[in-house]
């Protein structure tokens, strides 16, 4: 369970929160060693000595190194990035410490600190940190809190030499943050212990200090051997480091290792720099007794809007040209939350039906559809392109066919802003892998993944999956998967709206019928195919059934699972209220009937009754989420139906 909970990505940012806050008593206690008379590098080396010693006794508990698990390459390259860090950091803070004392203390500090845009713009080059319009505005939002928060403080000049001092600081953090970031990105370091990760900083920072010592003059070292009789001293030192060993041992570390094993290293020093301005503000409000000025009020505003817009939640809507500007409209307004838009193209057959009829049609179709995402690629909205069919016939393997699909996607990287493919082909994935390697590649919904050996057999192909659907309330299921993903670098994607009920026997044969509409369109045909759901759902003793054999999210209930996934799918490509879909999940909230969300949309089956959803428990989710699943005996959900049905007309 604990471990559960610590490889979350709720525990990497609240983990993050915690400690980027504590750091606001390292900020109280350096700045007030001096009023002392206590020299702050006393309290570097001193500091330093104790997590070394504590470190090496609880590795020698420990059993020493452990080499299964990490190579000694991965330790020698992790512990000059950590030790270099250390020692690097030493000689910052002895530089701010001389800057601040004849220069503008809150202009020097928020040009040290603005060091944080350099981890995230390495991990965007480099370790594929996703960048996108509200991450940055998030990051310039921390950059103006900093430049308020620093306008704010005593700025006071007695001197020159404060600049050179200043952007020397802010050269070095830039180093040592990135440095203290790089290896989160790796699983083999990710394996190394955050005690062994702590002992490492800490030995570079005592080197520092030591190497710092042996050039100073002679009155420096008498205060220096005096200071081990200094009970004030060691007050500061336990202080500090009874916050920092247990916070480095338990949150920093492998929060970060968390947040870098999801591609999101680049973001930790941006929310720890956020949450300490916060903290100390708000220190200094309670315990300093400062006033709060207008100008810090802006500045804490920008910082929580800058973390919220760094972490903001994105869904992932489909492109329906039926709704026309409205739909489009409210993608635009909603963007802070809309991650991509995914789109077929063309006459490829996808996971839906076809949107034209004829030749004339396509045309129209294709150039309205090139408007919009034109439209899209201006207001910042990623776009995913669809090649989902569940069968291609004679050119699953064809040379021609991969040739039209390279034009495609070149077609669409060049001029619009392609960020990933969907498919449920892994030809087709190997193909854009081997040819795009920039494309993020998606294993569809309709490959119906849902072990771990079912992804482990094609991550050489996808990039990431989508969870198979009758997974969706299986809390249990979900994190075994998500640990895979993040132990092997892969995302998991949800579709939380789906109407498909679960284990449908016919499901792969309806998906080979909609890949082949064209040609079946054209056939003189015996048959018509009615879906399987459609007709269990029309018998009156079926519908009983819907909520314990569906697998859809309620808008309500979206944040109990939201944190395990990259990425939330909406079907909305075919429904006729999309917007009404994407704004209930947005604003997590529904007033109306539930089958009105889902694609496909049984509401015709149910009338004239309505399920409403405000009449489903509040805890509803919760409690399916973590069943034992024998809806054969159990009566919960069949009861619940029974409770939220309403037939409309009726006195």
């Amino acid at each position: 369970m604990l471990e559960t909970i610590t490889n979350s990505l709720a525990f990497g940012l609240i983990a993050m929160v915690i400690v980027g806050g504590s750091w606001s008593l390292v900020g109280l206690v350096m700045g007030d060693a001096p009023k002392k008379g206590i020299d702050s590098s006393l309290v570097q080396f001193w500091g330093g000595s104790v997590p070394v010693v504590v470190g090496l006794i609880i590795i020698g508990f420990q059993g020493g190194l452990n080499f299964e698990q990490y190579s000694v390459k991965t330790f020698a390259w992790t512990f000059f990035c950590y030790g270099f860090g250390g020692f690097t950091n030493f000689f910052m803070l002895e530089n701010m410490s001389k800057a601040m004392q004849n220069g503008p203390n809150g202009i020097i500090w928020s040009i040290i600190q603005s060091a944080m845009v350099f981890p995230f713009i390495v991990g965007i080059l480099f370790f594929g940190v996703e960048v996108n319009i509200f991450r940055i505005l998030g990051i310039i939002g921390l950059l103006l809190a900093l430049v308020l928060f620093g306008m704010a403080k005593n700025n006071v000049s007695t001197g020159k030499t404060w600049k050179l001092l200043a952007f020397s600081c802010l050269a070095i953090c830039a180093f040592q943050q990135n440095l203290m970031t790089i290896p989160s990105y790796f699983e083999e370091s990710r394996n190394i212990g955050s005690v062994i990760k702590t002992t490492m900083t800490s030995v570079g920072s005592l080197s520092a200090a030591i190497v710092f010592a042996l050039f100073q003059d002679a009155e420096y070292k008498r205060r220096f051997f005096k200071g081990v009789t200094n009970t004030k001293l060691w007050e500061y030192i336990l202080i500090l480091q009874g916050f920092s060993l247990v916070f480095a041992y338990t949150l920093f570390y492998p929060g970060m290792n968390v947040l870098g094993a999801r591609g999101l290293g680049g973001m930790c020093y941006p929310l720890l720099i956020g949450s300490c301005i916060v903290t100390f503000t708000l220190t200094s409000i309670v315990f300093l007794k400062e006033k709060l000025q207008k100008i810090q009020v802006l500045a804490l505003v920008l910082c929580v809007l800058g973390l919220i817009f760094i972490w903001l939640k994105m869904f992932i809507v489909g492109y329906n040209q039926n709704a026309g500007s409205k739909l489009i409209k409210t993608i635009i307004e909603n963007r802070e939350n809309i991650q991509e838009i995914y789109f077929a193209w063309g006459d490829i057959p996808s996971g839906r039906g076809c949107n034209y009829k004829s030749e004339i049609d396509e045309f129209n179709y294709t150039n309205q559809l090139i408007e919009d995402l034109k439209i899209f690629s201006e207001n910042g909205i990623k776009q995913n392109l669809l090649l989902n069919g569940n069968c291609y016939g004679k050119y699953s393997q064809a040379r021609v066919f991969f040739n039209k699909i390279g034009d495609i996607i070149d077609f669409l990287q060049s001029n619009f802003a392609l960020n990933s493919v969907t498919t449920s082909s892994p030809l087709i994935a190997k193909f854009i892998k081997q040819n795009f390697a920039d494309l993020h590649v998606r294993a569809s919904v309709n490959m119906e993944i849902g072990t771990i050996e079912g992804m482990d057999y094609l991550a050489d192909y996808f990039d990431g999956f989508y969870l198979k659907r009758e997974l969706n309330r299986n809390l249990k299921a979900i994190k075994n998967i998500r640990q895979y993903c993040d132990d092997n670098g892969k995302k998991l994607y949800m579709l939380a709206n789906s109407g498909c009920l679960n284990n449908c026997s016919s499901h792969n044969f309806h998906d080979n019928l909609v890949a082949h509409e064209h040609e079946i369109s054209e056939m003189d045909n015996a048959y018509e195919f009615k879906s399987s759901c459609s007709l269990y759902l029309a018998k009156d003793n079926k519908r009983e059934k819907f909520l314990s054999i569906s697998n859809f999210i309620r808008p309500e209930d979206i944040e109990l699972y939201s944190e395990f996934f990259d990425g939330i799918k909406l079907a909305t490509r075919v429904s006729y209220n999309p917007v009404e879909i994407i704004m209930a999940y947005i604003q997590k909230r529904y007033r109306g009937n539930l089958l009105n969300l889902l694609e496909p949309n049984h509401a015709r089956h149910f009338a004239p009754s309505i399920i409403d959803n405000n009449q489903i428990p509040s805890n509803w989710a919760e409690k399916v989420a973590d069943c034992n699943k024998n809806c054969n005996q159990c009566q919960y959900c069949y009861q619940t139906l029974k409770n939220s049905l309403i037939i409309l007309g009726k006195d």
